[in-house]
């Protein structure tokens, strides 16, 4: 995942690696929660990379890691998401700071559940 995340900030300063964005939303979207968990992991080393370049699909994201949050198939999904959503909020733009806002109730209860089953990630989310 890192490998990838550090290509992946070259390709997208430069507008390329489209596939890279179809794999991880298809991954994300997956009914099977390893699938999910592959596509998020790769998204949160992405977005620790490359935040600034994907500032153009933030509204798309935002709506991707809102559902990611609430996973309740895998303990992994919402955490990644959480972990996402920690890289880009110091981007977020005035357009987005609506979305991001609706987004904390749910944080909140992603990382109450991550406690219970997790308090070492949910204290690293």
């Amino acid at each position: 995942a890192n490998l990838v995340s550090v290509i992946a900030g070259y390709e997208f300063t430069h507008g390329e690696w489209t596939e890279l964005s179809q794999f991880i939303m298809q991954c994300c979207q997956s009914e099977d929660p390893g699938q999910r968990e592959i596509g998020m992991l790769v998204m949160t080393s992405v977005m620790e990379s490359a935040t600034l370049q994907l500032q153009s699909q933030f509204t798309q994201l935002l709506g991707l890691f809102s559902s990611a949050l609430d996973d309740t198939g895998s303990k992994m999904v919402p955490f990644y998401a959480l972990q996402c959503l920690t890289s880009m909020v110091e981007y977020i733009s005035d357009d987005e700071t609506e979305l991001f806002r609706q987004m904390i109730p749910k944080a909140m209860i992603a990382t109450k559940r991550l406690i219970i089953t997790d308090e070492d990630k949910a204290c690293e989310a």
